[in-house]
């Protein structure tokens, strides 16, 4: 079994119909069994499913099956499945750190998130790797000082599952307009980074032109605010090739 993206499969079923060992009744008879935890220690809040993948070469030119866990801290821990151990950390980015502003009851509620359940916002969607090149595509939240303000922008990520290196391309910033859907003399509405919360898992799909065939990846955001927000939903799809944005569209 591999975990490569959001609930198993590009349709999100969440169905791993070639399970073996979790039957029914080992399941029901209490035969599945916590032997370990694994233990990370940047933010209390985990958003991003694991991803998962068995049989991998690591750089210590060991095999291992390896569990991913991207936070909201904008790390990525690797770690061995079988023991727990920690194989390698990379930080990405500096996280979102809002501005607590406590009300009813919840004394870290902020201007994201009204319940106050997150401390930190980085990577708040579930990544996907890539397993014909070792790559994982992961999205971050970042700003210089932590602040939600101009100065927040986001980041795609193309990381090394076997270093967690990012040699092949620095993080690209997203950028976006609606030119295409915007009639007349008027102004085009523009991707906002500190207005779009990045919460959609990223979607990697094979697609067909010219008689070539070209891995896009889609990136999905919402708002920040749920009611009274002025600002546009966005899909954004990127060539993973050439490492550049196809394709923008306000939703």
């Amino acid at each position: 079994m591999q975990a490569l993206t959001r609930s198993f499969d590009t349709a999100r079923t969440g169905a791993n119909s070639h399970e073996t060992i979790l039957a029914p009744i080992k399941v029901a008879t209490n035969l599945l069994v916590k032997h370990f935890s694994l233990k990370f220690d940047d933010d209390p809040r985990l958003e991003a499913q694991p991803l998962y993948v068995p049989g991998l070469k690591m750089s210590d030119g060991k095999k291992h099956d390896v569990v991913y866990i991207c936070t909201m801290a904008n790390n990525i821990w690797a770690y061995d499945a079988n023991d727990g151990k920690l194989i390698w950390k990379k930080n990405l980015a500096k996280p979102i750190q809002p501005k607590v502003t406590p009300a009813n009851g919840f004394p870290h509620r902020s201007e994201i998130d009204l319940w106050g359940i997150n401390f930190l916002w980085g990577i708040l969607s579930t990544p996907v790797i890539d397993l014909e090149t070792n790559r994982m595509y992961v999205v971050t939240w970042t700003s210089p000082d932590g602040a939600l303000d101009n100065k927040a922008k986001y980041q795609l990520h193309k990381v090394n599952i076997i270093d967690g290196s990012e040699n092949d391309h620095p993080p690209l910033e997203i950028v976006a307009s609606a030119t295409a859907q915007t009639a007349g003399n008027k102004t085009p509405a523009a991707f906002l980074a500190f207005r779009q919360k990045q919460r959609a898992s990223l979607l990697l799909v094979q697609t067909e032109s010219g008689g070539a065939t070209h891995k896009t990846l889609f990136i999905g955001f919402g708002m920040t605010h749920e009611e009274h927000d002025s600002t546009h939903g966005w899909l954004l799809a990127y060539d993973v090739d050439s490492f550049r944005q196809t394709a923008a569209c306000k939703i």
